[in-house]
């Protein structure tokens, strides 16, 4: 019982992690892309060019390896929190008691918060490989 709510926690805090990273991310990746284009400046050399095209890519790289470990991290929390739940009785201990939870609470939902982000990351990094380009 001491378990539950640490477990509980964890869920809600991976979960808050991947948005984190997710905003700090996106938020980077659009001032940089705002800063290419909004601000005046000659046009760029091809060795700034492919400096800027891989430090960007090194980023998102980075990005979406970290939203990947708070991914596994939080689907771990989730299947160890729903353990937990079956041994607390909260989906019944038998086939025929009433469950407090529902039985669709017993398997952990498909999670496509994951593939979200990286798609939105992807796509503001390509955004800003066009940017860097037409620079």
């Amino acid at each position: 019982m001491l378990l539950y709510p640490i477990f509980k926690g964890e869920v809600y805090q991976r979960r808050e992690s991947m948005m984190q990273i997710t905003r700090t991310g996106c938020v980077v990746l659009f001032v940089f892309l705002a800063s290419l284009s909004l601000l005046p400046h000659s046009p760029l050399k091809p060795t700034i060019k492919g400096l800027l095209f891989t430090g960007v890519t090194l980023f998102t790289g980075m990005l979406l390896y970290q939203l990947q470990i708070q991914h596994h991290r939080h689907a771990e929390a989730k299947r160890q929190l729903i353990d937990l739940e079956r041994d607390l009785g909260l989906f019944g201990k038998e086939e025929t008691e009433k469950s407090i939870y529902p039985s669709s609470w017993k398997e952990p939902p498909p999670n496509w918060i994951l593939p979200i982000f990286a798609v939105g990351m992807i796509i503001l990094t390509m955004f800003c490989w066009l940017g860097i380009w037409a620079g």
